[in-house]
């Protein structure tokens, strides 16, 4: 099977998009320009996945997903979130409203198989590791975080998973995105940044 491979086509039709939605410092909940853009720049030349996206939102990430994905299930625990994301008209996108940490998703999450999961759902340590498990038994490889220079749950929970990995000899690429350490968003929660905004752990064949 000739899988399809991202090309500058499909980052320059993403860039677009990037440039429509709002910066974080506009809007708390999504995630920075730099962060779509270095996420880009890791993905290009690479296969097309089938990717997870753990909290909808918006859609402002989805949309940027859409363009190098070979498909995306988006879920989201609003069905408002889910009918926004809909209207969006992604012809490889779908949404699914659950609750995430539900034992009905989790077998869903059994029952079906991805390659990568983009995750930014709720922020603290235990559901993070409940996301990281769930992303695991459907089979992601390649676990992209938003926030985790923000808040130190998320942090704790991939560190964790981090150092589980290590632990146990797994091969793993790490990258960091997003603002950087001390970057500064009165908007949100946390102000400040203590960490990388986001992280992409891959686990290695």
């Amino acid at each position: 099977m000739n899988t399809k491979k991202i090309s500058l086509e499909d980052v320059t039709e993403a860039i677009k998009i990037i440039n429509t939605v709002p910066d974080k410092h506009q809007w708390k909940t999504t995630t920075s320009r730099l962060f779509k853009v270095n996420l880009l720049q890791l993905m290009h030349g690479r296969d097309k996945k089938k990717w997870i996206e753990l909290g909808g939102a918006q859609g402002h990430t989805t949309m940027i997903l859409s363009k190098i994905a070979d498909s995306v299930s988006s879920i989201d625990f609003d069905e408002e979130n889910c009918k926004k994301i809909k209207e969006l008209g992604m012809n490889n996108v779908v949404t699914k409203s659950f609750d995430l940490y539900s034992d009905t998703f989790k077998d869903y999450m059994n029952k079906n198989k991805f390659d990568a999961a983009f995750i930014d759902a709720v922020h603290d340590e235990e559901h993070v590791k409940i996301d990281i498990e769930n992303c695991k038994n459907a089979g992601v490889s390649l676990f992209v975080f938003d926030d985790y220079g923000g808040f130190p749950g998320v942090r704790s929970a991939i560190d964790k998973f981090i150092n589980d990995l290590r632990k146990d000899n797994v091969s793993h690429n790490i990258t960091h995105i997003g603002m950087y350490p001390g970057g500064i968003y009165n908007n949100t929660h946390y102000k400040v940044l203590q960490n990388w905004e986001g992280i992409v752990v891959e686990l290695l064949n």
